[in-house]
């Protein structure tokens, strides 16, 4: 069967101006890297291009800031929305529903499944393992990209003085930014990996089972709850860990979903 995603398209451009506002953010370190280069070892041998430089720099720098801020808002908007449009395919899979206009093929790796709520339960149980494996990369990945971009806005806010309050502003956003960010992806990691253990739990307990009166309650929360945490977070996944790890994390899923169906 092939697969078919039609919001993945939307995915993609929002893959794109997030590596482009990442980009912007390396522009403006890097200008407060040229900036301390020259005052450390060149300043005295050049001291004529001194006002000029810094200037130069300090224009970049805040510049590349300001674009990082505003993409920054308009990824976030913008997933937003599109997450809207995958709870929608997500229940028009689980139903057999027609509230979307284009729907995905072989998005879910559920398909063997009876339309209802126990497919409903599985669609977001495997979602949610997907997230779970993905946040577990990034986490690791943005430490390594982030703490030394970290040091060096924070290093530049305190050597500055806070000098001019609108450019203290900007300057003290970007650090501010990256820490909420991270911590919200942290806190993200812990949420999804709750509902995970909590999903495992409940459906362990229905195992091949039809589901009892008592049983949907208990699958309705897990749902909500996730969805809940992805609205709360409302932090796009990195596609390419995504996918680098998509066969192996579905191929696990694959062995999971046995015990259920």
């Amino acid at each position: 069967m092939s697969r078919i995603v039609p919001f993945d398209i939307s995915y993609k451009r929002i893959d794109f101006i997030d590596l482009l506002s990442f980009i912007f953010l390396l522009i403006s370190a890097s200008s407060i890297i040229v900036k301390w280069t020259y005052i450390i070892f060149f300043e005295k041998q050049h001291p004529i291009i001194k006002d000029d430089l810094l200037n130069v720099t300090l224009n970049v720098s805040n510049s590349f800031m300001l674009f990082y801020l505003v993409l920054n808002l308009f990824i976030k908007i913008r997933f937003h929305l599109l997450e809207n449009n995958r709870r929608v395919d997500l229940f028009d899979n689980s139903f057999g529903s027609t509230l979307s206009d284009d729907n995905t093929v072989g998005y879910f790796n559920n398909e063997e499944m009876s339309l209802g709520m126990k497919k409903l339960a599985l669609n977001t149980y495997e979602s949610s393992y997907h997230t779970e494996g993905t946040l577990s990369k990034m986490l690791e990945r943005k430490l390594y990209l982030y703490i030394p971009l970290l040091m060096i806005f924070i290093i530049s806010i305190i050597s500055n003085g806070g000098k001019g309050l609108i450019r203290f502003a900007i300057e003290i956003s970007v650090p501010i930014i990256i820490l909420s960010q991270y911590v919200i992806l942290i806190f993200y990691y812990l949420g999804v990996k709750k509902v995970n253990n909590l999903f495992r739990t409940v459906l362990d307990n229905i195992g091949h089972k039809n589901l009892r009166k008592d049983d949907v309650p208990k699958l309705l929360r897990l749902i909500m709850e996730y969805n809940t945490t992805q609205a709360w977070a409302n932090t796009h996944l990195n596609s390419s860990i995504f996918h680098k790890n998509n066969e192996r994390v579905s191929n696990k899923w694959n062995e999971i979903k046995e015990r259920y169906i």
